[in-house]
């Protein structure tokens, strides 16, 4: 292991801890969620994704990346409109034989 003060031609990634935001309208966008995150958590940086959705859905989803230590407050149903489905997001890892394991 190298120390702290070592200078390295890289840097080590951020970890990220994503959570999923449900029953937004259809038309909602990336940029909008990420305004509102920013407006509201100025001093942090969102990785937001738009999910895809099934052809019948009536609402989106966004997949929100965030640091860990605003998880709670991510996840606070407090700091979102009414309505919003918040939870952690759980990734789903892929089996070799083409299925899908939780």
């Amino acid at each position: 292991m190298t120390s702290s003060s070592e200078t390295l031609p890289f840097r080590v990634a951020e970890k990220l801890y994503y959570i999923y935001v449900g029953n937004l309208v259809v038309d909602t966008e990336c940029q909008e969620i990420n305004k509102f995150l920013t407006d509201k958590f100025p001093l942090n940086k969102f990785e937001i994704e738009k999910l895809p959705r099934r052809e019948s859905a009536k609402s989106v989803v966004f997949k929100i990346g965030a640091n860990e230590s605003l998880l709670p407050e991510l996840l606070s149903e407090d700091n979102w409109p009414v309505g919003l489905k918040l939870k952690k997001f759980h990734f789903l890892r892929k089996l070799s034989n083409g299925g899908q394991q939780e």
